[in-house]
């Protein structure tokens, strides 16, 4: 039996879902030794994971702290607050993503960099990665004593193992599309799966 289509409004995962996705990134960052994860600017889905904003920066500490999250332009959301990039027309961001690096003493840390390459169960069409060479160079400049590895896989994890809220999310999204299949429309309309699907982050 169909679903009808009283409900096609999606108000967004709970922070509790939030702080759970943080904790598993943070769980398997410090498995591999890490004492930060950088989701670069660039790399879409994972920053939509962690900040539920696609064009954002996430630099996540594993000790507990609150991510530092870069954006050149928008605002924050429920989930996080966003460190706006100030001065330019078209803002750099391998200074202000080292800078944030600084200010959570990772001078001589070992730094996770989500993006860098193909991982196992995410960004598979990317095989040489999803991060802007420029910026992470400049990175490396400003920090010559931190180490940097490949933690794409550290988020991909964390992402290819769903939670019971991203389960009901699917099961949503699967009655609105059946709803959508089986309902006449004229004309141009908008879906509400894939509304669904922008507002809830990658599945």
């Amino acid at each position: 039996m169909i679903e009808a289509a009283a409900d096609t409004g999606w108000t967004g995962y709970p922070i509790e879902e939030r702080d759970r996705r943080w904790n598993v990134v943070r769980q398997n960052a410090s498995r591999e030794g890490l004492d930060c994860v950088v989701v670069p600017k660039g790399n879409r889905l994972d920053a939509r994971y962690l900040a539920q904003m696609p064009n954002v920066g996430v630099i996540l500490p594993t000790d507990g702290r609150p991510p530092i999250v870069l954006a050149d332009q928008g605002r924050g959301n429920a989930w996080v607050e966003i460190r706006p990039l100030h001065g330019r027309d078209r803002p750099q961001w391998g200074a202000p993503t080292a800078e944030a690096l600084l200010e959570l003493g990772m001078e001589r840390g070992r730094i996770g960099v989500s993006g860098l390459g193909v991982g196992r169960v995410t960004h598979a069409r990317a095989p040489d990665g999803v991060v802007n060479h420029v910026a992470h160079a400049e990175v490396l400049k400003r920090l010559p004593n931190a180490t940097f590895v490949d933690a794409t896989d550290v988020v991909g994890f964390a992402r290819y193992v769903k939670s019971e809220a991203e389960i009901t999310c699917l099961r949503r999204a699967r009655q609105l599309a059946a709803v959508r299949t089986a309902t006449p429309t004229r004309g141009r309309s908008r879906c509400p799966i894939r509304q669904a699907r922008r507002r809830s982050g990658p599945g």
